[in-house]
């Protein structure tokens, strides 16, 4: 049994969940330090430490993108094993956030020493501000004329088979499952909090597959990206979204969705469904 899990994700693993007490129901503070100590025990991290009598890491960031996902977990398991972790003691469980946010280096000032990454999420187009007029400009361009699915699904398949190869190299144990996606059509079209499709990813990814014909996977050089990306689903993800999990399971109801997260209830029964996948594969 593995003495520690490491755990990082979207809001979906991090918990949209605010203290009602300190924030009523601003859920813009769902990161704020000040929440951390309400929200983590709240959600399925720290419920599944609980199952397996584990100690529990959560560095999920509500409004992450995949991007920041793996570039965190890379850095924090390097830390743990230079801090003396062993790599059979651990675990990684992953929870992919929707492949279409990117993450982009920003100087909010140009002559500053340092910047910061910012999380495009295009989704979020109606609805993100940012204080810089710039940076809105441009993620206003980006999405409406340089947006595309070749991009974001090579880019998902590419974070996915980087960190599943890392982990695989250092004999670290994990598991894969996508929390969400949103369809780009959807995307641009739709309300994004309309956007809970049942469907899922791997899914948009075979009927991506048959939408674009081989000679031109083969000239993006990505027909054996997308190829090793479903073997590696194959034998690490979980076959089911979170989202889809809840609105196929009878004991929970869709509409228990909060701020179009699950409830404590809902991260419970995944808690619980993660679980018995896990001891699959210990």
């Amino acid at each position: 049994m593995a003495k520690l899990i490491y755990t990082n994700g979207d809001s979906w693993t991090a918990g949209d969940i605010v203290d009602p007490e300190l924030f009523g129901d601003n859920f813009a503070k769902v990161n704020d330090p000040e929440n951390r100590q309400y929200r983590l025990p709240r959600v399925w991290p720290h419920k599944l430490g609980k199952l397996l009598n584990t100690e529990v890491i959560n560095n999920s960031h509500a409004g992450g993108s995949n991007d920041r996902i793996v570039r965190s977990t890379i850095n924090d398991i390097i830390g743990l094993l230079n801090n003396e972790n062993r790599a059979q003691d651990l675990f990684v469980v992953i929870g992919w956030s929707s492949p279409e946010r990117k993450d982009f280096y920003y100087k909010w000032d140009k002559n500053a020493e340092g910047g910061e990454w910012e999380c495009l999420y295009p989704a979020e187009l109606k609805h993100w501000k940012s204080e810089s007029n710039e940076l809105n400009d441009f993620f206003k361009l980006y999405v409406l004329n340089h947006w595309y699915e070749e991009e974001f699904i090579t880019r998902h398949a590419l974070n996915t088979i980087t960190l599943h190869n890392f982990l695989k190299n250092l004999g670290i144990k994990h598991l894969f499952f996508n929390a969400f996606y949103e369809e780009k059509e959807q995307v641009l079209n739709e309300d994004a909090h309309q956007l809970f499709d049942p469907n899922e990813l791997q899914q948009y990814i075979v009927e991506f597959e048959n939408k674009i014909n081989k000679k031109t996977l083969e000239r993006l050089e990505i027909d054996n990206i997308i190829k090793h990306y479903h073997e590696i689903y194959k034998g690490n993800f979980v076959n089911k979204s979170f989202i889809k999990f809840l609105l196929e399971n009878k004991k929970y109801k869709q509409e228990e969705l909060i701020d179009y997260h699950p409830t404590e209830l809902g991260h419970q029964l995944w808690a619980e469904f993660l679980q018995n996948k896990i001891n699959e594969k210990l």
